[in-house]
């Protein structure tokens, strides 16, 4: 065995290593927090409406209305602008699959059909 040969089979035991790990991609990362935001959000805004309507003050209501209600509403908006962003990422690689899958049909179609100039050659 050669040394190109020895370092060749040492960077495919290293690469194979690599491909067996569990990794996660980007997207499922804005998947899984948009999925959190959105739990948190609703829960911050059940939190902030049981405080609110557990007493008669307005001035003991407003810390309930702005923890509960607006910050509520916005990791509601965070969460829904991050899975979103999963849904797009999703959306695109599926349409890049397709594009490829057509595109390699289209290819075949032309390997496979006779070549008018060949056949107007006599070939």
């Amino acid at each position: 065995m050669t040394l190109t040969e020895d370092r060749f089979e040492r960077l495919s035991d290293a690469t194979a290593k690599l491909k067996g790990r569990n990794a996660v991609t980007v997207d499922k990362y804005f998947q899984r927090i948009g999925g959190a935001l959105l739990g948190i959000g609703l829960l911050a805004i059940i939190a902030g409406w049981y405080g609110t309507s557990h007493t008669t003050r307005q001035w003991r209501q407003t810390p309930y209305l702005i923890s509960g209600g607006l910050l509520g509403l916005g990791l509601i908006f965070i969460g829904g602008f991050a899975y979103f962003s999963y849904w797009m990422t999703r959306m695109v690689e599926e349409t890049r699959k397709q594009t490829t899958y057509l595109e390699n049909i289209d290819l075949l179609l032309r390997l496979q059909a006779p070549d008018a100039s060949r056949v107007a050659a006599g070939d």
